[in-house]
């Protein structure tokens, strides 16, 4: 059995189940008191969907503590495909990323606190798992741009970040567009052949009586 470096997957685990541990705290008198409680426990639903398995807490530098519970449901960093080259669904971010689909999800509907504030918690967790400074930032800056689709509630306090948001824009953005595209128009192809051979391969398997199973494409913008 190998040694799981911070951060990493335990390729050991069976089945779908995940276990993330928690990179150490980067100042140790600190650790006792703020950061994530311990590893983060996947278990797999769906294509791009894992539940928790355990309770995962987190002690903000503020002293304030979140917890997210078991069986909640998360789908990691939800990044379009297209940029998934550059932040993965799954990284150093992962803690992170779940405890922000859980105050998304639950917290904010239910008016425990803001988008803004979940988002700085988000930034703040990922700081502390000792996420690079450009990722953590494209990371922040994308959710608090997808709050100006959410409405009134999206947009409150939004101007309180827009320089940083704006400057990382700037910065990120010529960076990543040409690699997108590249991306974007090789999953199309891909994806133009997976329609194209599905009935052909569809045809010659009952015509030769064969049980074999042809899978049909799939089309998804996050998979």
């Amino acid at each position: 059995m190998g040694m799981t470096q911070p951060g990493e997957v335990d390729a050991t685990t069976t089945g779908t189940v995940r276990r993330i541990p928690d990179p150490p705290a980067r100042d140790a008198r600190r650790r006792t008191r703020t950061g994530f409680s311990g590893p983060v426990v996947l278990e797999q639903v769906g294509d791009v969907d894992w539940d928790l398995r355990e309770d995962l807490r987190y002690t903000s530098l503020a002293g304030r503590e979140y917890l997210v519970p078991a069986r909640s449901g998360t789908d990691g960093a939800s990044v379009p495909r297209v940029f998934s080259w550059l932040i993965p669904r799954s990284g150093r971010y992962l803690p992170a990323a779940v405890m922000h689909d859980y105050a998304y999800r639950r917290r904010v509907p239910n008016g425990d606190f803001e988008y803004r504030e979940a988002d700085q918690v988000l930034l703040e967790g990922m700081r502390r798992l000792g996420v690079p400074f450009v990722q953590r930032w494209t990371i922040f800056s994308a959710v608090r741009w997808s709050c100006l689709a959410r409405g009134y509630r999206g947009w409150r306090g939004w101007w309180r970040d827009a320089a940083q948001i704006l400057l990382t824009t700037l910065f990120v953005l010529p960076v990543v567009t040409v690699p997108a595209l590249g991306v974007g128009v090789s999953l199309l192809t891909v994806l133009f052949f997976e329609i194209a051979s599905w009935p052909i391969l569809k045809i010659a398997t009952q015509m030769s009586g064969s049980e074999k199973f042809v899978n049909p494409p799939t089309v998804s913008p996050s998979t």
